[in-house]
């Protein structure tokens, strides 16, 4: 008798345990959390981080007309400046605006985890900065000068929006297979481009919108079973064609 009330007891402890650690991980995966941001000490934005990876989840950081994607790095708290071309997070140089800012003053290149405004000229420089996450382009870049991107393996986020680029450009970026956030919009593109992106499995945001993307060309989408945000706003695309997602 003694022995079985022994076992009952043990199980009970067991199941208490399993009962305990499975608390405890629903309450870790189920913990809000926040990222507070300031610009010069003065209140922007509350951005909910909750399940978010350092280094993989971008946030935006604006001054006027300027948008600089910032790789978070798991702070509560971040508060920036951008100053003379150049973006600072809780005083550490992160940024650049490559049309105020000239390579050469940049003595520190691998600070650098982020540039907007990226021109013709400026694209066969990008591979100076060995930690680049994140490049903004102008609208004068085409097809042609994104050759220059297929070496940038560690790219996170990249915003083409309002160029020129077609399907042809697409095929540049194949490789690019680290790619959180890809912008697109009002691109020259179509559905046979979009099959250059198929093998971007870790792609969480698409932007295609103010393109001329069909529900047809979805279909090449379909294995990209990690992405979170869509933007197909003003396509083509009909309720039919989002079958193919």
């Amino acid at each position: 008798m003694k022995n079985v009330l022994s076992v009952k007891r043990a199980a009970l402890v067991i199941l208490a345990l399993l009962l305990l650690s499975t608390m405890v991980i629903y309450a870790q995966q189920t913990e809000d959390r926040y990222l507070i941001v300031t610009e010069e000490g003065e209140f922007k934005k509350e951005v909910d981080v909750t399940g978010w990876e350092p280094g993989e989840e971008f946030v935006y950081l604006m001054s006027g007309f300027v948008k600089f994607y910032y790789p978070w790095q798991g702070e509560d708290s971040l508060d920036y400046r951008i100053e003379d071309g150049l973006l600072w997070v809780n005083d550490k140089l992160i940024g650049a605006n490559l049309e105020e800012v000239a390579f050469a003053d940049l003595s520190n290149p691998e600070e650098i985890l982020t540039v907007i405004r990226v021109e013709r000229q400026h694209m066969p420089e990008l591979k100076r900065f060995p930690n680049l996450t994140a490049v903004r382009v102008s609208s004068e870049i085409d097809d042609a000068d994104l050759k220059h991107l297929a070496g940038l393996t560690n790219l996170r986020v990249l915003d083409l929006g309002a160029t020129d680029i077609t399907d042809a450009g697409l095929g540049h970026l194949s490789g690019l297979t680290n790619l959180r956030v890809l912008d697109l919009k009002d691109t020259d593109i179509t559905d046979a481009g979009l099959a250059h992106l198929k093998g971007l499995k870790n792609l969480r945001e698409l932007y295609l919108g103010w393109t001329k993307i069909t529900g047809a060309g979805l279909r090449h989408l379909k294995g990209l079973t990690n992405l979170r945000v869509w933007d197909l706003s003003r396509t083509p695309i009909t309720d039919a064609g989002l079958v193919h997602l």
